[in-house]
């Protein structure tokens, strides 16, 4: 059986944020949470709290995913890291990417507000930016090899101004290590 790589994406990404519902350039301090199992650090404002959620993925029955969130209110920061079942190239890379995408703004029936092309060290990606509500949530996805990374920050909508250098400097900070 052949399975749908944007399929995986969208239920991967709506079954991990659904609990949460409720670009400056600076230096990028230093990690506080490596993950050598896959592959990535990054800088998060206090303690994380891992998770894992069995989730039905299309085509591969349940799948564990593990997942870190971090909650400094009002800011809440999550990285989804997911090995994939085949590593997406081309055409069906983009097709993952697009299927992040619609499962980020599906989750939580939120608005596009924004979205662009990124790469980190050569590992394509996408950053968007989508209003839930009141909360504005950037995403950014990144694929290397048959590996993804989801990392979003959510914030409110009011009063941005006084949250962005602190988002920039989580969002900047990720790291893939592997």
């Amino acid at each position: 059986m052949k399975i749908s790589l944007s399929c995986v994406a969208a239920t991967l990404f709506v079954s991990t944020l659904t609990p949460l519902a409720t670009p400056a350039l600076q230096a990028a301090p230093a990690p506080t949470f490596v993950s050598k199992a896959d592959k990535y650090s990054i800088y998060l404002p206090g303690k994380p709290q891992t998770m894992s959620r069995s989730v039905p993925m299309p085509g591969m029955g349940q799948t564990k995913i593990n997942f870190i969130s971090v909650s400094k209110a009002p800011l809440s920061f999550v990285v989804i890291p997911m090995k994939l079942p085949g590593t997406p190239t081309g055409a069906s890379l983009n097709q993952f990417l697009d299927g992040v995408e619609r499962g980020f703004t599906m989750s939580t029936s939120a608005k596009l507000l924004s979205r662009k092309k990124i790469s980190l060290n050569g590992a394509p990606g996408r950053e968007i930016v989508v209003q839930a509500g009141q909360n504005l949530m950037r995403g950014r996805f990144f694929v290397k090899g048959n590996r993804s990374y989801q990392i979003v920050a959510v914030s409110p909508r009011a009063g941005q101004a006084k949250y962005r250098a602190q988002i920039a400097q989580v969002l900047d900070s990720f790291r893939i290590t592997g």
